[in-house]
């Protein structure tokens, strides 16, 4: 099972992506964060994510921040991170490969 965090403000493009992991997924444990800190904050708090998607514009500290901070001040270099900017991409990537070759 692979636990996935989503980092981004906009609610309807989270949906959008938990559904089309779900799809291919679908034992996968989806959280999402509107806010770097609060993602930092869940792992802090011991949450450990398999893959994490970060949006580079987010409110408060953005998404290259978030990275860094969840790399070095936090020291985790297992987790991995997607960070993005076009949310196109994303779902094109999702709609012309196999999800399994996109992880």
């Amino acid at each position: 099972m692979f636990k996935i965090a989503i980092c981004d403000d906009d609610p309807f493009f989270c949906s959008q992506l938990e559904s089309m992991i779900l799809d291919d997924f679908n034992d996968s444990d989806i959280e999402v964060f509107e806010s770097g800190e609060r993602l930092c904050a869940s792992i802090e708090n011991g949450d450990f994510y398999d893959l994490i998607f970060l949006d580079i514009e987010i409110p408060g500290i953005d998404g290259v921040e978030t990275g860094l901070r969840i790399r070095n001040d936090l020291q985790n270099e297992i987790m991995q991170l997607f960070i993005f900017r076009q949310k196109r991409t994303i779902i094109s990537c999702f709609l012309k490969f196999d999800p399994i070759t996109f992880f």
